[in-house]
C-alpha cells in the first residue's frame, strides 16, 4: 500500500507543537485589553465655550425669559414705589429692563426710574455670577437718560429653581423674578399689563382700529382753493 507524501510532513510537526502545548493543557490565550477610549469632551454652549465645572445645571435652568416680582432695595423706597421688569438669559448672556414710579397717596407721580441693559456673564464659583455690559441706559438722580459705560461690572449671588430666579447683591439688596411663560406674554403688553388694565404709566388710549386715518398736511379735498378752475 502507498503511503501518502504528506503523512511525513504531520509527524515532523509532532514534536514541535509538543513543545508549544503542554499536555492536557487548552492553547495559550493574549490576555484582553480594553482599548483606550478618549474621553468626552466638556460640555459647552451654543457659542461652543465650555461649562464651568458643576455649573451646567445652574446655567440651563436659567435659560428663558423671567418677569420681575419683587425688589428688595434700601435705595428704592417701597412705599408707594410700582415696578414692571423683565429678564431674558441667552446662553452666557441676559437683557434686563425695569422700569419704577412713586405715588404719593393721591396716586400722583412723583419720580421715575428706569434701567435697561445687555450683559455677557460667567460663573465664579459656584453661585456667584460676574455680569460685564455691553450696552445699557438708565436715568439719573435728574431723570435724564445717560448712557451705561460699556464693561462695567456687576457681580450677584444667583439662586434659581424651576419657577423663581433670585440675584443676591452683596448689600443685601435683591431682585426676584419669576418665570414668565408663553401664554402669559400673549396677555401682557410691553409694560407687564393686560389689555385694558391701568399700567404704573397710566391707562392708554383706546385704539379704533375702524376709524380713518386723518389726512396728511397737504392732502384731502381742496375744493375750497377752486379745484381744477
Amino acid at each position: 500500500m502507498s503511503r501518502s507524501p504528506l503523512a511525513g510532513v504531520a509527524l515532523a510537526l509532532c514534536p514541535l507543537l509538543s513543545l508549544l502545548v503542554e499536555p492536557g493543557a487548552a492553547p495559550a490565550q493574549e490576555p484582553f485589553v480594553e482599548p483606550e477610549q478618549e474621553p468626552s469632551p466638556p460640555p459647552v454652549d451654543v457659542y461652543g465655550r465650555p461649562h464651568p465645572d458643576g455649573l451646567e445645571a445652574i446655567l440651563e435652568k436659567m435659560q428663558g425669559a423671567w418677569r420681575l416680582v419683587e425688589i428688595v432695595d434700601d435705595a428704592l423706597p417701597a412705599e408707594g414705589r410700582l415696578e414692571v421688569g423683565y429678564l431674558l438669559v441667552s446662553a452666557h448672556f441676559l437683557a434686563i429692563e425695569v422700569h419704577m414710579t412713586w405715588e404719593d397717596t393721591d396716586g400722583e407721580p412723583l419720580e421715575d426710574a428706569f434701567q435697561s441693559g445687555i450683559h455677557e456673564f460667567t460663573f465664579d464659583g459656584p453661585d456667584r455670577l460676574v455680569a460685564a455690559s455691553l450696552i445699557g441706559s438708565y436715568l439719573d438722580d435728574e431723570e435724564e437718560l445717560e448712557w451705561e459705560v460699556p464693561t462695567s461690572v456687576r457681580e450677584f449671588q444667583v439662586h434659581v429653581a424651576d419657577t423663581a430666579l433670585t440675584l443676591l447683591r452683596d448689600d443685601g439688596s435683591y431682585l426676584v423674578f419669576e418665570r414668565h411663560h408663553g401664554d402669559q406674554a400673549r396677555e401682557r403688553n410691553l409694560f407687564g399689563t393686560r389689555p385694558g388694565e391701568e399700567s404704573l404709566f397710566g391707562t392708554p388710549p383706546a385704539r379704533d382700529d375702524a376709524a380713518e386715518p386723518a389726512p396728511a398736511d397737504g392732502d384731502g379735498d381742496n375744493s375750497e382753493d377752486g379745484g381744477d378752475g
